[in-house]
């Protein structure tokens, strides 16, 4: 009984450092990525003048592909083709959710950031292969 007690125990002590191994994970990985939901919603707030209500919901929206990104990173470990992908169709699924909230105003901004952010990815991408 007394071994049955002890690896119980360590079983539990096991899964306990796993799950906090996990959670720490995504942790470091969400300030890796830079910003986290609400400032990104907070940044586009400033960029659009976004309602309180638009910014709640792209709060929602950020959160959401957060999340699904996180899964599918676990999901395509090391497969760096199926991760680009997987977060550009994260991408323009996102931007499409974001515009159905926006007025044509907000839309024609948007579109500028959306080319600025691509070009930065341009870049990004032509320092690499330096």
């Amino acid at each position: 009984m007394r071994f049955a007690r002890n690896r119980s125990t360590g079983t539990a002590m096991f899964l306990a450092i796993v799950l906090l191994s996990c959670f720490l994970t995504s942790t470091l990985f969400a300030q890796r990525m830079g910003m986290n939901p609400e400032e990104r919603a907070n940044r586009l707030k400033e960029q659009l003048s976004l309602t309180k209500t638009q910014t709640d919901s792209v709060k929602k929206i950020f959160e959401h592909a957060q999340q699904v990104m996180m899964e599918e990173m676990m999901v395509n470990q090391g497969d760096r083709e199926a991760m680009r992908k997987v977060f550009t169709e994260i991408t323009e699924k996102t931007d499409k959710e974001i515009e159905k909230l926006l007025d044509a105003k907000q839309k024609k901004k948007y579109e500028e950031i959306k080319k600025e952010r691509q070009a930065m990815m341009r870049e990004r991408q032509q320092q690499r292969q330096q």
